[in-house]
């Protein structure tokens, strides 16, 4: 009779070796599926799309897919052209991946003007205008309380509540001034257009002349010069306007840009302390 072998003897042994290596080889497959569905390791560096027609972005080596999100209407500028991207220029991604956009809209459209000469402020009225696709314009300070909306007009004539404007108009704001406070440049170097127009507005600021000497792409330009300066410390009159100059973003390392950037001591405007009274009273009395 012949002598059984180990496997023979054992046949549960046997079954279970080939349970672990058919389960390890369904693994490994899995994993290189995985690797590779995934595209796990290969990801690419993300274009800077904005300033781009829409058009022109969809064709693309990447694969990506473009999804519209917002579309305000700018007059003057190409209908189709992208304000903003998501994620952003430089961010890694993997191919055939979403970017979220808003473009400017081929055509104006109209919004119904809401009322802000109800005890409106004049931060809140500029966070409405642009969240409804619409732009702040030029700023009027009169005798009023300080910093409520007195009166809105759109070229030159007052707007009334609900009245069709199309998207992307400036409103002009009639604001009071109240004592008449003195604020401070606000920091938009290293700022787009939008972004330093309406930080200079919410600072109860004009935007004053805006140079574009060799810029190829005013919307993604930056900020890398202003008149008056920032510097922290000097206040300027509300309704003071504010020259900007630009130059194109590419390549610039905006943070860089900021760390070097150095305040000119000879532009520091110090505020004199008020003379009082008892001031006046004291220096007669030393004059004696």
């Amino acid at each position: 009779m012949a002598k059984k072998t180990h496997k023979q003897r054992h046949p549960l042994v046997k079954t279970l070796a080939y349970m672990l290596l058919v389960s390890a080889g369904l693994l490994v497959l899995a994993f290189i599926f995985i690797k590779i569905y995934t595209r796990n390791g290969k990801e690419y560096e993300l274009p800077q799309y904005v300033g781009l027609n829409i058009e022109e972005a969809e064709n693309n080596d990447l694969g990506l897919r473009f999804v519209i999100i917002d579309s305000l209407y700018n007059e003057g500028e190409e209908g189709g052209r992208i304000l903003t991207q998501d994620p952003k220029a430089g961010t890694f991604v993997k191919k055939n991946r979403k970017v979220y956009v808003s473009i400017n809209s081929y055509t104006p459209g109209n919004v119904l003007m809401p009322d802000f000469c109800n005890g409106q402020g004049l931060s809140s009225a500029i966070s409405q205008l642009y969240s409804m696709g619409l732009q702040c314009g030029r700023l009027t300070f009169v005798e009023g309380d300080a910093n409520l909306i007195l009166a809105q007009s759109y070229k030159g004539r007052t707007v009334e509540q609900d009245a069709p404007i199309p998207s992307g108009s400036m409103i002009d704001l009639t604001v009071g001034k109240g004592a008449g406070a003195k604020h401070i440049v606000p920091q938009v170097i290293g700022k787009n257009p939008r972004e330093a127009r309406r930080s200079l507005l919410m600072e109860s600021f004009n935007v004053g002349r805006e140079h574009f000497k060799g810029v190829k792409n005013r919307t993604t330009a930056i900020v890398y010069k202003t008149e008056p300066p920032y510097t922290g410390i000097s206040r300027y009159a509300q309704g003071t306007d504010i020259e900007l100059w630009y130059k194109d973003s590419e390549g610039v390392d905006v943070r860089q840009m900021l760390r070097d950037y150095k305040i000119d001591s000879s532009k520091i405007i110090y505020e004199e302390t008020p003379t009082t009274e008892e001031d006046v009273i004291e220096d007669s009395f030393w004059q004696f």
